[in-house]
């Protein structure tokens, strides 16, 4: 069962799961909705990840205390503290959603007269 407090602040709970999707739906809609090529325009869609903190400063050493690499060879070796994984998560799938934007933008033939 979802909890009551997801059910107040999701327009549709059912079909979203993050404000990320809900953000990338509204703006593929607006999108779709008369925008054309001779008229440029400017979409500003400002995400709220992964600004919604819980996460801790770039790691200078992982938890077993040696160097991290600056050209990260052996970075699926490493130990990285969960927090630092789930940004990376968050930022990997903001850009996911970014590039669906993108591909629209292509598809539509838009992203050449934008603003």
């Amino acid at each position: 069962t979802k909890p009551k407090s997801r059910s107040l602040c999701m327009a549709n709970p059912s079909a979203y799961n993050y404000t990320t999707d809900i953000f990338t739906a509204a703006a593929l809609r607006w999108l779709e909705t008369g925008r054309t090529a001779s008229k440029p325009f400017f979409l500003y869609l400002s995400y709220t990840v992964p600004h919604a903190g819980g996460w801790g400063s770039w790691p200078r050493a992982p938890e077993d205390g040696n160097p991290v690499p600056s050209d990260l060879q052996y970075a699926a070796e490493l130990s990285w503290p969960e927090v630092e994984r789930d940004h990376a998560a968050s930022v990997s799938y903001l850009d996911a959603r970014i590039g669906e934007i993108l591909r629209e933008l292509e598809r539509l033939e838009l992203s050449s007269n934008t603003v």
